[in-house]
């Protein structure tokens, strides 16, 4: 019975404002959460409860102080998001900080996974795209509330995207991002910054030649706005994580970079991998314990 009659709200609009009268009488609570989503943000909306909120675990409540902690950097200027105000001049960087939180919660989370999965004393993260050092921001404070010793590369051209350098269909990101500056991501990220963080100017896969080590990869981060740099960086990078290592991509599933979703659609095709795709439009690797 309760199959029909849900069968019936999603099917005819009017027995769907039938129920939401039903709710506002005899279940108001229900009903709220229904006219009220707990979040909206990066194209998507859930009326469910967030992980961050209260009656959850530490790790989740860790996260919340740490956003709050951005907030307050960015408000009180030392923390600078060049990205915003180039970009989105006219949106207040407190409501942005907070339509990317589902993002957040995942670069968070999904660092906290690859510490559970290799079980370091010290973990390596990489980043290939990394602006004003926003992601990263979270990457590191996720290894800081597990109390482990980090090593960052990070890995950005830091001035505006080449022709050479996309599709057809990316060319509409030529010249995108010349208003980053890598000194402006280094002070964003001084405070954490004990000499631990390795900043590499320069575009892929060239800047791959002259500063990568051959350091294993706890967890990469891809968010470069390209198909052949993704691409560039997942050849280059991949014998380089570890059993058990994350890759999280940015770009997967958003609106516009469908060459980016095609090649890495391709590039996993018979790789001993788990994949998962999120609602966020970003996407998950975790290399098999059993690869060669």
């Amino acid at each position: 019975m309760k199959i029909f009659i849900s069968n019936l709200i999603n099917k005819y609009k009017f027995f769907e404002y039938l129920y939401v009268i039903y709710l506002s009488i005899f279940n108001s609570k229900k009903i709220s959460y229904m006219l009220k989503p707990t979040f909206k943000g990066w194209g998507m909306i859930t009326s469910n409860y967030l992980p961050w909120t209260e009656d959850y675990s530490d790790a989740e409540s860790n996260f919340e102080i740490i956003d709050k902690k951005l907030l307050k950097l960015v408000e009180s200027k030392k923390f600078h998001l060049s990205q915003f105000i180039n970009m989105y001049p006219d949106k207040k960087a407190s409501d942005f900080l907070y339509e990317l939180k589902w993002r957040h919660y995942i670069v968070y989370s999904t660092v906290q996974i690859s510490i559970n999965n290799n079980n370091s004393k010290k973990i390596n993260l990489t980043e290939c795209g990394v602006c004003d050092g926003l992601t990263i921001f979270y990457a590191i404070n996720a290894c800081i509330d597990k109390s482990l010793k980090y090593n960052v590369n990070l890995f950005d051209a830091w001035e505006g995207m080449k022709g050479n350098k996309l599709s057809v269909n990316e060319n509409k990101f030529i010249d995108e991002y010349s208003f980053l500056d890598v000194e402006l991501t280094k002070e964003n990220l001084s405070s954490l910054n004990d000499g631990n963080i390795n900043f590499n100017k320069g575009f892929i896969p060239e800047i791959f030649k002259n500063t990568l080590k051959n350091d294993e990869i706890d967890w990469l981060h891809i968010d470069l706005n390209s198909h052949q740099a993704t691409l560039d960086s997942l050849n280059q990078l991949w014998p380089l994580l570890k059993k058990g290592g994350i890759i999280l991509f940015d770009d997967y599933a958003l609106i516009g970079y469908e060459d980016t979703k095609k090649s890495i659609d391709n590039w996993i095709k018979n790789k001993n991998l788990s994949f998962t795709q999120f609602p966020t439009g970003q996407a998950m690797i975790v290399k098999s314990f059993r690869d060669a």
